[in-house]
């Protein structure tokens, strides 16, 4: 990683990695478990209330694991065996954790993000019918639909849910059609409409990046128009969850040396000096059409995932 910059130095960026991972040691629950937040208000200014996600606990994971080392080792282990412990029976998973006493049915977003988190390991057979499930559950446009539900019942499509389904499926007969949509949406620039559990589009370009990298060609066509809006970002606006969106996107892109450099070291600016980055609103509820009255943040979820920034940069 070369850059003239003195916070983007490797012993800079490793001491960043090891301030966040210390932090999340220090507030990681018995049972693996690291809880957020949830509000009723955007600015997060209301009462908060801890709340357990495997949805959560997996962006947090995702992080953790490409540090590497003991630490972040025991951190993901951890998590790992929480997610497990949250599954359902042919490997689904819904948004919120069995110990909150809350029922919502299982989704694609989170069983996608999960299951791509989780597979390849000891226990993949668990996973074997859930792409069955998921490829089933596809509008008339070959779209995914959010919902894990009987086709009469109510539903809805959201295009950040359907990038982490290509995601975790990759290329494949059945996601083409998704992926020529959400091509479809970046080039026109109409994609605000379509993100509907999450705060803006930047989200969008965080998921369709990894998706990208992850192995899904089909969305190669979004390289190019998601680089140069990111180009284009006014940093100082940002909060430390969109720059950390937008330093990833360009770093699974493989964008310009220069654009990565300047929103890694935007995002290392927002590091507190115990390791946390600050709380900003990430995903909101309730199910869609109902108006948008909750959100969720907090510091272990910022920190999971500018972590993933931090490990990319150092990759390089």
């Amino acid at each position: 990683m070369s850059t003239s910059s003195p916070m983007l130095t490797p012993d800079h960026v490793e001491d960043a990695m090891s301030r966040g991972l210390a932090w999340l040691a220090d507030v990681q629950e018995g049972d693996g478990d690291i809880p957020v937040f949830a509000c009723r208000r955007r600015d997060l200014s209301g009462r908060r209330h801890l709340d357990s996600s495997p949805f959560n606990a997996a962006h947090i994971l995702e992080g953790v694991r490409a540090c590497g080392g003991p630490e972040a080792g025991a951190i993901a282990a951890g998590l790992e065996a929480y997610l497990w412990r949250e599954a359902s029976p042919g490997g689904t998973w819904s948004y919120f954790a069995r110990k909150t006493g809350r029922k919502i049915d299982d989704d694609l977003d989170d069983t996608s993000c999960c299951a791509a988190l989780l597979r390849g390991g000891e226990r993949d057979r668990d996973l074997a019918s859930n792409r069955e499930l998921i490829l089933a559950n596809r509008d008339e446009h070959g779209r995914f639909k959010t919902w894990l539900r009987p086709p009469e019942a109510r539903n809805d499509v959201d295009s950040v849910v359907n990038a982490n389904v290509l995601w975790y499926l990759g290329d494949h007969e059945g996601t083409r059609a998704a992926a020529a949509w959400l091509c479809e949406l970046v080039r026109s620039g109409a994609e605000a409409p379509t993100v509907l559990y999450y705060e803006n589009r930047l989200t969008l370009y965080f998921a369709l990046a990894r998706a990208l990298a992850g192995g899904a060609s089909g969305l190669a066509p979004v390289r190019a128009p998601i680089l140069d809006r990111l180009e284009r970002v006014e940093l100082g606006a940002l909060d430390a969850v969109e720059l950390a969106f937008c330093c990833r996107a360009a770093q699974d892109l493989d964008g310009p040396a220069e654009l990565r450099a300047r929103l890694l070291e935007a995002l290392l600016g927002r590091q507190a000096a115990d390791g946390s980055f600050p709380a900003a609103p990430v995903w909101n509820g309730p199910e869609h059409p109902a108006p948008r009255s909750v959100w969720w943040a907090g510091e272990p979820l910022t920190i999971g995932l500018a972590l993933g920034c931090l490990a990319a940069a150092r990759g390089r």
